[in-house]
This record gives structure tokens, C-alpha cells and sequence, in this order.
């Protein structure tokens, strides 16, 4: 009995050799220890160099508030642009603005207000960067569409 489904002569090449899948990969990890790390540190160092338990709420504040009103840009610049794009973009913004973040620290030009400023600007990259990713395609073929959805689907032809 002959598979009406056609098969490949050689398979696809693993996600190993996939330049741009590790290319990805590699910049997403790096964003994400960055902005994983910054939340952590932040409110420690603030409050360890301040001793202003205020200061650590204004910048959970200002970091929630952000996000809620930038959410609704975001996700519809997501959902019109090419979301492999926004999330790139949004990488780079938010390891710029860590690596900014660190020099300052560094240089000790670190105050209140610029830790504010970049605080925000952090939130709102990633702000583009959630919606982008979590509709991204993972994956999705035309005949597995239904598997994804919960749905079974047969393919067509």
C-alpha cells in the first residue's frame, strides 16, 4: 500500500546546523539572562544605595505602568509586522539599553533617574518583544496546524 504523502530525499538539516535558528537562539538567551538578572539586581542595588524603600516601589511602578500602556501598541505591531523583526529589534534594544545600564552603573553615573529612565525603556522593549514572540509560528506546518490547535487534520491532496 503506496503513502499518498510525499517523502523528502534527504531530510531537512537539524536545528544544530540552522545558522539563523542559532543565531536567534544565541540572542534570545543573551537577552534573556540580561533581563532576567536586571529585575533581581535592580531593587537590591536601589535599596542598598539608597536605603529608600519608596524608590524601589516607584520603579516597580513605573515599570508596570509602562508595560500596561504599551502593551496595546505592541501587540498590534506585532500582529502587522513581521514578528521575527520586532523580536530582533526588540533584543537589541533591550541589550543595548542593559549594556547602558551596566556602564553607568559602572562609571558611576548610576542615580535614581537614569536607573528610572532605563528601567522603563527595558519594560517597554520587552513589552514588544511578548507578544511578538508568543505568536510566533513555532513550528507550524500546514498539515500539523490542526496538532497545534488541539484539533486533528488531514492533509490536503
Amino acid at each position: 500500500m503506496a503513502s499518498s504523502i510525499p517523502v523528502q530525499p534527504h531530510p531537512a538539516p537539524g536545528l544544530r546546523r540552522n545558522r539563523a535558528f542559532l543565531t536567534a537562539l544565541g540572542g534570545t538567551a543573551v537577552a534573556q539572562l540580561g533581563t532576567s538578572l536586571y529585575p533581581m539586581i535592580l531593587p537590591v542595588w536601589v535599596m542598598q544605595t539608597t536605603g529608600s524603600a519608596a524608590r524601589v516601589a516607584a520603579l516597580s511602578s513605573l515599570g508596570t505602568t509602562v508595560r500596561l500602556l504599551a502593551a496595546p501598541l505592541a501587540g498590534t505591531v506585532a500582529d502587522r509586522s513581521d514578528r521575527r523583526a520586532v523580536m530582533a529589534l526588540a533584543n537589541l534594544a533591550r541589550a543595548a539599553i542593559v549594556a547602558l545600564l551596566a556602564l553607568a552603573l559602572a562609571s558611576g553615573h548610576g542615580q535614581f533617574p537614569v536607573l528610572a529612565i532605563g528601567s522603563a525603556a527595558l519594560v517597554l522593549a520587552g513589552a514588544f518583544f511578548s507578544p511578538a514572540c508568543a505568536g510566533a509560528p513555532g513550528g507550524r506546518t500546514p498539515a500539523r496546524v490542526g496538532e497545534n490547535h488541539g484539533t486533528p487534520r488531514k492533509p490536503q491532496g
